[in-house]
């Protein structure tokens, strides 16, 4: 066999075991989670609009949840509807089961989290508060007056740099979007939705909203404020979206075992040992 063959041989065998070993993790596609004015909780499918329900959240005192987003420890984790301090949960998203951690210091319109888990929100009511916590604490570190009314939209992008808020707008019965800085919490007109938007979220570079009355998922520009219906969603008994969260999930890859690894290198080595009796001794 030539040299040729040999080192052809040799760089196949590896490249095929590379390919079967491959990567030890790798990112799966999106999933959305959200919340029903109901309780029911399950999965959104942004394109469709189909929702895939795993059950129904057991709050204290008929509360709904207003905002969610996983903390850093992998957990979801949603604040309720309940005043003057908002209840901290954590939700199991394998059966909807909602585990009571503690009340904390403000009311919550809704919630958003960013990747590193830093949860984002507003307060009810007149001149609602924005602020932050960092769940699973409920210790809340307020970041500024936003001189706006919500009515229930916040999201934040993965990085933290971009947070939104809606209004409804009393002349024209849509909500505006707004612009929230995350250093001051002063909040800045960008522009008219054009629907009802109580709740938000960011997938991708993509702002999402949830309309209150048409049940539309509106992908929101972030310049102007327009919004553009992509898809409309079903929740059991016409029920509407009161919040929601998005994870990108891990999936194993199998590690290189040490039986692949010792063949590589069994195969290169005899297949070197192999070139030298072919080519016989060096002077």
């Amino acid at each position: 066999m030539s040299k040729r063959c040999l080192l052809h041989l040799v760089g196949s065998v590896t490249i095929t075991l590379a390919a079967v070993i491959g990567p030890s993790t790798a990112d799966a596609g999106p999933i959305i989670y959200v919340a029903g004015a109901g309780n029911e909780f399950g999965t959104l499918d942004l394109t469709t609009g189909d929702f895939t329900q795993i059950g129904t959240l057991s709050l204290s005192s008929g509360n709904t949840i207003f905002g969610m987003g996983f903390g850093a420890d992998g957990n979801l984790y949603g604040l309720d509807s309940t005043q003057p301090g908002a209840n901290l949960y954590r939700i199991n998203t394998d059966n909807a089961n909602a585990s009571l951690i503690g009340t904390i210091q403000q009311s919550a319109i809704d919630a958003s989290v960013d990747a590193a888990g830093t949860m984002y929100a507003l307060s009810r009511g007149t001149d609602a508060a924005f602020y932050t916590l960092n769940p699973p604490s409920t210790a809340t570190a307020i970041v500024g007056p936003t001189g706006i009314t919500s009515n229930g939209l916040v999201a934040v992008n993965a990085s933290g740099t971009q947070v939104f808020a809606g209004s409804l707008n009393p002349d024209t019965g849509a909500t505006d979007l707004y612009s929230i800085n995350p250093t001051t919490g002063v909040a800045t007109l960008v522009g008219s939705t054009g629907f009802r938007i109580i709740d938000g979220l960011f997938v991708g570079g993509t702002l999402y909203g949830f309309d209150f009355a048409s049940h539309a998922i509106v992908a929101i520009n972030m310049t102007t404020g327009t919004g553009t219906q992509v898809a409309t969603y079903s929740l059991p008994n016409g029920d509407f979206i009161n919040s929601s969260a998005v994870v990108t999930p891990r999936i194993a890859v199998p590690e290189p075992s040490s039986l692949i690894l010792g063949l590589m290198a069994v195969i290169a080595g005899g297949s070197i040992g192999l070139l030298r009796r072919r080519r016989g001794p060096t002077a």
